[in-house]
């Protein structure tokens, strides 16, 4: 009942209640039926009236729901639904205040991977033809029949198998129902970030093991390789220069690539002349020597051992790299972890086409 019925059943009872109690005065009526009556009418009354209390009292407060974040529309809806925010987490009392932006971590900048050539496709492997031209032709008296084969050209071919790469962040239970953080939003941007580094990193210095991406540090000792002539030598800007003159009249725009513990030594050559005086103002100032662009990047390797590069000259835009299909990202649940374990998976490869487009400086 609403509380207008409540109230006309309440006046209703309170009436009867009254009539009955007025049937005592007569003496004709069977005062025990009476009583039995009145008793009854009487916690009718008691009933309906703590009724109407419970509908007039003061509703708690309800707390706010939200949706939760979700991962691919319906996966953390599952672990999440009809959270409320307004628990106090901790026993020292008082508000906490969440910022809804998460602010990530600062890292490095993976732009490389834009010069990068990328195919797309969910294919077990991508298979790129690969052209060894032939040599200059020679020239012949007419009708010549001693026209010689060239035993160097070739077409083979290099192959990418793309590999699973998995990420897994843990969110705490607390973290899911009582965050304010909009999961949904950041998530697939955070990963996205997380595979381009990985990427990146195979590119530079990957060891093209177990099907991982190959590095152009690992691939420049099967291109062209120009060796210091003092063993466990600093890079020189001499070196550097002999490297990007050798780049130059190719017919592909090359880069180099060097570390940025290599840039401090070429700053930080001591040699005299007005030549190194020039490359290392050209350096510092625009990245470039003898027309050629330096790239500093966090990932390349420096070791002055025995066989190892030191810097590699690339055409950047004949590194490919194999991606079958989009980022994976999934919501796991184990028994007995209050955890959500975000798992994300990227299946990708990567590798020069040809190795012997690469040209490096080696340690001696």
């Amino acid at each position: 009942m609403n509380r207008e019925e409540l109230l006309a059943k309440i006046a209703d009872v309170s009436a009867e209640v009254r009539t009955i109690a007025d049937e005592f005065l007569d003496s004709a009526k069977d005062r025990a039926d009476v009583e039995t009556r009145l008793a009854a009418k009487k916690e009718e009354l008691r009933k309906l009236k703590l009724e109407l209390a419970q509908l007039d009292a003061p509703k708690p407060e309800q707390p706010e729901e939200r949706a939760m974040p979700m991962i691919d529309k319906e996966t953390l809806l599952k672990f999440s639904k009809g959270e409320i925010r307004s628990i106090q987490i901790g026993t020292m009392g008082g508000t906490i205040n969440q910022i809804k932006k998460i602010v990530e971590e600062i890292q490095n900048r993976d732009e490389i991977l834009n010069k990068a050539t990328v195919m797309y496709g969910s294919n077990a492997s991508t298979i790129i033809p690969v052209l060894t031209p032939p040599a200059d032709p020679d020239g012949y008296a007419e009708g010549a029949t001693n026209v010689s084969v060239d035993t160097t050209a070739e077409i083979g071919y290099t192959e990418i198998q793309p590999k699973c790469y998995a990420s897994v962040l843990p969110v705490t239970a607390e973290q899911l129902i009582m965050g304010f953080a909009d999961l949904e939003t950041i998530l697939p941007d955070v990963f996205a970030k997380v595979f381009r580094r990985k990427m990146h990193k195979g590119m530079i210095s990957g060891d093209g093991a177990s099907k991982n991406m190959k590095g152009l540090f690992v691939s420049a000792t099967g291109g062209h390789v120009t060796t210091l002539a003092a063993t466990n030598a600093a890079l020189k800007i001499s070196d550097l220069a002999g490297l990007a003159v050798k780049l130059n009249g190719l017919d592909n725009e090359y880069e180099i690539v060097i570390a940025q513990s290599a840039y401090q030594d070429l700053i930080s050559d001591s040699t005299t002349g007005e030549d190194v005086k020039i490359y290392k103002e050209g350096l510092i100032r625009d990245k470039m020597i003898e027309n050629v662009y330096v790239r500093i990047d966090p990932y390349a390797p420096y070791t002055k051992t025995t066989g190892q590069v030191l810097a590699v000259g690339v055409p950047l835009e004949r590194y490919a790299i194999g991606v079958a299909g989009e980022i994976n990202l999934n919501a796991i649940k184990k028994v007995g972890d209050t955890h959500t374990y975000i798992q994300a998976e990227y299946f990708f490869g990567g590798r020069q086409t040809s190795d012997k487009d690469l040209y490096a400086i080696v340690e001696a």
